[in-house]
């Protein structure tokens, strides 16, 4: 039973970044300053905001103290994103 569900997670987390991949693969450093609207994250910061989230969920199931919920303490990260890579 738990490795079926094992398999099933990695099969959501597969498909996901499969969708992900399939979205941001066209995006290129042309791309990367674009905002919908002055004060909005950019292209390239809404990847970075993605790849921090992953992060910060992985830390969160993993740390005794659970999930930080200071999201205002991760914002500076992402804002300093510039470039595709």
């Amino acid at each position: 039973m738990a490795t079926t569900m094992v398999q099933a997670w990695i099969g959501e987390l597969e498909s996901s970044k499969e969708f992900f991949d399939r979205a941001t693969r066209e995006l290129t450093e042309a791309d990367a300053s674009f905002a919908p609207a002055k004060g909005m994250m950019t292209a390239v910061q809404q990847v970075a905001h993605v790849a921090q989230t992953i992060d910060w969920f992985v830390e969160g199931i993993t740390r005794p103290e659970g999930f930080d919920l200071d999201f205002a303490k991760h914002i500076p990260a992402v804002t300093k994103i510039t470039a595709m890579k």
